[in-house]
């Protein structure tokens, strides 16, 4: 159970590195990590992250919040999340799976 606690940890830094680097904000400041996202609003906003299908093979992507806009951003990930199918979102699964994490 450590190392699981240790990895969501290490990605949760990775993340708020990012998103400070993206902001342009210092990375090595007294306010911390928490200057950019907290961990626990990431938590809150991955959470959120559905999916629903619309009709034939088209969905929408709901809850895109400022926090997952931001950490999609950070990361050079730009997508339509309107109305999509399924091929567009395996493109998107794709292009977080090869996120330099």
């Amino acid at each position: 159970m450590g190392i699981i606690c240790f990895i969501a940890l290490t990605i949760i830094r990775i993340i708020q590195f990012k998103i400070l680097n993206y902001e342009n904000k210092p990375t090595l400041n007294v306010d911390g990590w928490e200057q950019g996202i907290t961990a626990e609003k990431i938590k809150e906003a991955l959470n959120n992250f559905q999916v629903d299908p619309l009709y034939l093979d088209y969905y929408k992507i709901t809850e895109i919040n400022e926090e997952i806009g931001k950490t999609l951003k950070s990361n050079d990930i730009d997508f339509n999340f309107q109305k999509s199918n399924i091929q567009e979102i395996k493109t998107l699964r794709t292009m977080i799976n090869n996120i330099g994490i």
